[in-house]
């Protein structure tokens, strides 16, 4: 069986959302180790957290990714076809 189109590309947008999540991750740590000091309780639901946004970042772009990408190629030539033969406009 060939490999599901739902996954493909999902190590590019792992790598996206990471990158994105990273820099907040390490603030939070910078601000929660010299000034906030928080309770252990409060920092594992917010690690926690941190880790839905995640998996719900990866999940939602991926299916971005997925859904675009099918009619990419497609909606390129129409609208390059449009710009090129000219707009006609339904209310004239």
């Amino acid at each position: 069986m060939s490999e599901l189109i739902i996954f493909k590309g999902l190590d590019h947008v792992l790598v996206e959302v990471a990158a994105a999540l990273l820099p907040l991750f390490i603030i939070f740590l910078v601000f929660q180790f010299f000034f906030l000091q928080l309770p252990k309780e409060k920092v594992i639901q917010i690690t926690s957290g941190m880790g839905l946004a995640f998996i719900g970042l990866s999940l939602f772009l991926q299916g971005v990714h997925i859904g675009f990408s099918q009619q990419e190629g497609q909606w390129v030539s129409n609208w390059a076809s449009l710009t090129i033969t000219g707009l006609r406009y339904l209310w004239e």
